[in-house]
């Protein structure tokens, strides 16, 4: 890398500085939601990592750290960038567009696990970045590390663990001799935390530890239709009893239009994870009902696979429609389709609409200016994703820009798409990984248009027999 003059240098720390000075000299105070108290009860239906953060902090204090660490690791990145490329204006770029995050200001002065994730995918494209400038066992289990803290903040970023085996086969011309050892490296220190993360759980829990998975599940199946047969078990019956209630949703989803069917769908199924069916009549515990939830979700899966893949598409193309529900075509649509339908099945629970008052939606600027950008970068980071994907297969290198491109894709789209598979569509998931969207499109670029050749010296391979 180049020498810089001090002024450049002082451009990536004074931007990360002002960043997380501005979100705490602007913070609201603590803001909640109904999740918080899961994350500061240490419910066991969470993953241990934000509960414990939140214990060793305490609420006030954490929310002043969230956006004080994601400034660091927005520094780590941009730092990683410019040694990657020499290229200021990249790097600068690269952490400019993941301050940019929608919302991400107001989740840092959240009781919620967005902003520590954020700061876990953010963190593992810089290590990724590390990687690929110098691939060494080192490098790879730093990023391992990252990955593996990451799903104890959210059980999502298990999707990075095929995505760190990716990224070490990206350099497989450049790996030491003992391969085997950087692989290992690459995967084992995220399955060790992950599975520690598990133990500890059942230290804390004992035997009412459980997860979200049954009303996912089930909230699927109660999408999907059919019945899995006459049970005489009380438990079970009653379970099928609660998915016949899903009943007229169905109807109503199978009369409306494309639009209209897949702004529904996002309030319908995460309506029917609880409040949309009710508690039933059996007596069950938590841990009971969740296993039971899961068997019937799963068997209703099991019967009708294509119209799970095609929820699980909704929900997925749903995370990269920003806005959908306030698009003004959109929003006409579901107006006029909602006013035929009223009153609408489970409505109050759904959309809770106040007593006697119409569900209107309402159209916004935003919605018309940002939507057709970010299904743009949809597509772009998908196809970098799969580019990145074949390269691995193939066993061929690409550039360090390129490669970290390709992970950073494979990160955000396979997070969205576990996400797809085993909840609703929900918005709130995009935040997560949109620094990884952003770096992969900037990166990709770069690569392309060669701004990582000028500027700075060609990184050398490791020296042979390192690791």
């Amino acid at each position: 890398m180049g020498t810089l003059s001090p002024m450049k240098r002082a451009v990536l720390p004074a931007a990360c500085v002002g960043y997380a000075l501005f979100c705490m000299w602007t913070q609201p105070g603590i803001v909640t939601a109904p999740d918080s108290v899961e994350y500061l009860q240490f419910w066991p239906i969470r993953t241990l990592g934000y509960p414990l953060f939140l214990e060793l902090l305490g609420p006030w204090a954490a929310i002043k750290v969230q956006p004080l660490l994601y400034a660091l690791v927005l520094f780590w990145l941009g730092q990683q960038t410019l040694r990657a490329s020499g290229n200021l204006a990249l790097a600068v770029a690269a952490v400019v567009a993941a301050m940019a995050v929608p919302t991400l200001r107001e989740y840092h002065a959240s009781i919620l696990s967005e902003s520590l994730f954020v700061s876990g995918v953010t963190a593992l494209q810089a290590a990724a970045i590390g990687f690929f400038t110098r691939p060494t066992a080192r490098t790879a289990a730093l990023a391992s590390i990252v990955a593996g803290l990451t799903v104890t903040i959210r059980n999502t970023a298990i999707a990075f663990l095929p995505v760190l085996l990716v990224m070490v086969m990206l350099r497989w011309r450049r790996l030491p001799p003992a391969r085997a050892v950087v692989f290992a490296a690459a995967l084992l220190p995220m399955v060790m935390i992950a599975g520690a993360e598990r133990l500890a759980a059942v230290a804390v829990h004992g035997s009412r530890l459980t997860s979200l998975a049954g009303g996912h599940l089930f909230a699927k199946a109660a999408m999907l239709g059919g019945r899995t047969g006459n049970y005489t078990d009380p438990v079970r019956s009653d379970l099928e009893d609660l998915l016949d209630r899903a009943a007229p949703v169905r109807s109503l989803l199978s009369e409306a239009p494309t639009a209209v069917r897949d702004v529904l769908s996002i309030y319908y199924e995460t309506c029917l994870q609880g409040p949309c069916v009710g508690q039933g009549r059996s007596a069950l515990t938590d841990v009971e009902r969740n296993i039971a939830l899961q068997q019937i979700g799963l068997e209703r899966i099991r019967q009708s696979p294509g119209a799970f893949l095609h929820l699980t598409w909704i929900n997925y193309r749903s995370m990269w429609v920003a806005y959908r529900q306030e698009y003004p075509v959109t929003v006409a649509a579901l107006n006029r389709f909602i006013a035929a339908h009223r009153p609408l099945p489970v409505e109050q629970e759904a959309f809770r609409p106040a007593p006697q008052q119409p569900i209107v939606f309402l159209a916004s600027n935003r919605a018309r200016y940002l939507q057709l950008p970010i299904v743009l970068l949809g597509l772009v980071t998908g196809a970098i994703a799969i580019a990145g994907l074949g390269l691995a297969l193939l066993r061929r290198d690409a550039d360090s820009l390129m490669a970290s491109a390709a992970v950073a894709a494979l990160c955000a789209h396979g997070v969205l798409l576990l996400s797809a598979l085993t909840a609703a569509g929900l918005s709130r998931f995009m935040i997560g990984v949109w620094p990884a969207v952003t770096m992969a499109a900037i990166l990709g670029g770069a690569s392309l248009l060669g701004a990582g050749r000028t500027g700075g010296r060609r990184l050398q391979p490791p020296p042979q027999g390192e690791g």
